[in-house]
Parts: C-alpha cells; sequence; structure tokens
C-alpha cells in the first residue's frame, strides 16, 4: 500500500492530472482533473476510493507527496469517504527533495513525452489523457520482471475495477509509444 502522490500542470490555472502512483507495481492513476484545489484533489481521492472499495488500502495506505498548496489540507485528504475513518497516511517529502518520491517523477518524465510542459490539457478529452496513461501502464518494466503495471494492478484490484477507472490492457503490438497528436 506505499504510493507517491504529485500532480501535473498543463497551463497555469487550467486543467491538470492528479497523479498517483503504487510503488510495488509501478501503476499510475493518472486523473485529469479541473484545477488543483484541495477540495477538487479530495474530491478525486473520494472517487478512486469509492470504485476500488476495500481494496484501497491493499495499494494506497501511506502516501508520499510534495508540499503544494493542494496538499495542505492532510485532514481531507486522509479520511475516508465510505466510513470516515483514516483511509491514508499522508507523509511529506522533504522541502527540494523530489528524490524522495522519485518513482512518481519518473513516470512524470513519461507523462511529459506525451504531453511536453505548457501543454494545454483542456484542449484534450479526459478519454485522450487517460489513453495516454494507460499506453505508460502498459509498458513493460524490468523491475516488474517485464510484466507491465497494469497487469501487476490487475492482480490485486481486478480487471473490474480498473475498467470502471478507464484503465485498461493494450497488448504488446498493439503499444505505440509515438508521440502523434491526439484528439
Amino acid at each position: 500500500g506505499y504510493g507517491q502522490m504529485d500532480t501535473v500542470i498543463g497551463t497555469p490555472g487550467g486543467k491538470v492530472l492528479l497523479t498517483l502512483l503504487n510503488k510495488k507495481t509501478s501503476f499510475l492513476f493518472g486523473l485529469p482533473i479541473k484545477d488543483k484545489k484541495q477540495e477538487t484533489i479530495i474530491k478525486e481521492i473520494d472517487k478512486l476510493e469509492l470504485t476500488i472499495a476495500e481494496k484501497f488500502k491493499l495499494i494506497l495506505e501511506k502516501i508520499v507527496t510534495d508540499n503544494g498548496s493542494e496538499f495542505l489540507n492532510y485532514e481531507g485528504i486522509e479520511k475516508s469517504a465510505i466510513n470516515g475513518d483514516k483511509r491514508i497516511w499522508l507523509y511529506y517529502a522533504n522541502p527540494y527533495a523530489s528524490y524522495e518520491k522519485g518513482q512518481i517523477e519518473n513516470q512524470h518524465r513519461l507523462i511529459r513525452y506525451f504531453f511536453p510542459k505548457g501543454t494545454d490539457f483542456s484542449k484534450y478529452s479526459n478519454e485522450a489523457i487517460i489513453e495516454k496513461i494507460n499506453r505508460i501502464n502498459n509498458y513493460p518494466r524490468k523491475e516488474l520482471g517485464w510484466s507491465t503495471p497494469y497487469k501487476e494492478m490487475e492482480k490485486i484490484i481486478g480487471k473490474e475495477i480498473l475498467n470502471k477507472l478507464g484503465f485498461y490492457e493494450i497488448p504488446l503490438n498493439k503499444l505505440n509509444m509515438t508521440r502523434k497528436k491526439i484528439a
């Protein structure tokens, strides 16, 4: 249940990506959100918890994030939408120590491959953004024995829940990691 959390900003004040990473599987929940306000972050984590239900703590029980203003309402982030108990133990990385959450920073490099800095995320549908996240999650990793983050997460929460969240498997022979423009 160890994870990391961050945001990927497109244009200032616009649509952003909330990224949550399960360290064991390298699975990236890249969730498009309208802004990076604290209440928006909490609502998105609530939706994720309600969809994943009892398996939520298996994948995101302890989370490291940065000191961004969007993550300062730790009580709201930690409080379960299901029963009001503590759902997450939230920890903050030291200032200027992004290496303390290096795994998610590496995933952001993959996101930036498709969406370079300054990209206006509002020009893309949520489905188009999730499609790129699906490509990242279906890219085989050496540290997973050449399995994919998707396959490893499927073992924990199942294909049905992943599909509800918009995530799906892409066979290796259909995996296209090129930067072609998306609709």
